[in-house]
């Protein structure tokens, strides 16, 4: 997806510009801004930011929003407020997840912000089920600009930004911020049970100035933007389930860990019936695990997982070398006896047979 409206602006562009050394993909897309360790480092022990502009976003408009999401996706939505956010998954009817988006409210409009650039799956899983109610569409991407601030100083960074407000923030609630001339929303957005990360969402024509603006503050922080390669050592380190590797049309929420995503008491949604029916009986087979290679392994997605017996014992969904442990290392759905057995369990490496070692997550030094 272009980084791009019809104002002329380019997101790619400008940030170029800023890191002349920069490396892109073929989808306009950051592959590193400066060097992958100086930015791995600023994840790790200061601020990273992430331009997530080219997310799905889809503008819903009229007076049956409320009640159709609440109906048709996992969480709670009936009396959500203006200025607030939610997490909710849209599952199929055998509980399997479509997408992970942020649902934001501001003022009368919601705004549900995909997992992935192509919302294509979304917008048509949606469309699908709107009959007769009071609901208009529009594709909102190219309104906003959005970028994540993470690391272990982002609270830090945040309140540099926008004083004192930033303590009005939580997991729900959006907040307006003001600082020198910049306005924008900004709210919590957890993927990791242990580090915050927060969204700064504000409108695209302002973009250019903004990122000057997040630039100019004080080096105290060690902030920069940061690429997809440092971005995805950091997420599997931290055990942060994407699109498409974790999240995808074959697991459900309970696997991939997306329970807060879920209300267990509003009743029924699309997928209600089977997701409720494993939490019930306690019938997940499945669970997202951290997985370490031996040096020599040739890793790559899709992997199968074997026992001793050569039992299907999982796949191996991503991989990287960490600069954490300095091993490879990867995330896999792995079946849950497996991993609670502490069983050995292997993969196949050309023509060997190599061990993994399983590990909760996130990893630790």
């Amino acid at each position: 997806m272009q980084l791009q409206n019809d104002t002329g602006i380019n997101l790619a562009e400008i940030l170029k510009n800023k890191y002349p050394n920069s490396a892109l993909n073929g989808e306009n897309q950051f592959k590193s801004f400066t060097s992958i360790e100086e930015e791995y480092n600023a994840l790790r022990y200061g601020v990273g930011i992430r331009d997530i502009s080219s997310r799905f976003v889809l503008k819903m408009m009229g007076k049956d929003v409320s009640d159709f999401l609440h109906r048709v996706s996992t969480n709670s939505i009936q009396g959500m407020k203006s200025h607030e956010k939610i997490n909710t998954l849209f599952t199929n009817d055998k509980g399997k997840i479509i997408d992970r988006t942020s649902l934001i409210r501001l003022f009368d409009d919601y705004y549900l912000i995909s997992s992935s650039t192509d919302g294509n799956l979304l917008l048509s899983w949606i469309e699908k089920y709107i009959i007769m109610e009071d609901i208009s569409l529009q594709i909102a991407a190219e309104e906003f600009f959005i970028f994540e601030i993470l690391g272990p100083r982002a609270t830090g960074f945040l309140t540099l930004l926008g004083g004192r407000d930033v303590d009005n923030m939580n997991d729900k609630k959006i907040v307006r911020l003001e600082s020198d001339d910049h306005h924008f929303f900004a709210f919590e957005q957890n993927d990791n049970k242990s580090l915050k990360s927060y969204w700064l969402i504000g409108h695209f024509n302002y973009a250019p100035s903004f990122i000057e603006f997040l630039l100019s503050r004080s080096n105290l922080f060690d902030q920069t933007f940061v690429g997809s390669e440092a971005y995805e050592i950091y997420r599997i380190e931290q055990g942060i389930p994407v699109m498409p590797n974790e999240l995808n049309y074959s697991i459900n929420p309970h696997e991939a860990g997306l329970l807060n995503d879920i209300s267990f008491s509003k009743g029924c949604y699309i997928g209600q019936e089977v997701i409720a029916r494993l939490d019930t009986y306690d019938k997940v087979r499945n669970v997202l695990a951290g997985v370490i290679f031996e040096d020599s392994c040739e890793c790559s997605t899709g992997m199968k997982i074997l026992t001793e017996e050569d039992q299907d014992a999982g796949i191996i969904t991503s991989f990287t070398e960490s600069k954490l442990v300095n091993r490879k290392i990867g995330l896999a759905y792995i079946k849950k006896k497996f991993v609670e057995n502490g069983q050995n369990l292997f993969v196949i490496n050309g023509h060997n047979r190599q061990i993994i070692n399983t590990t909760e997550l996130p990893f630790k030094k």
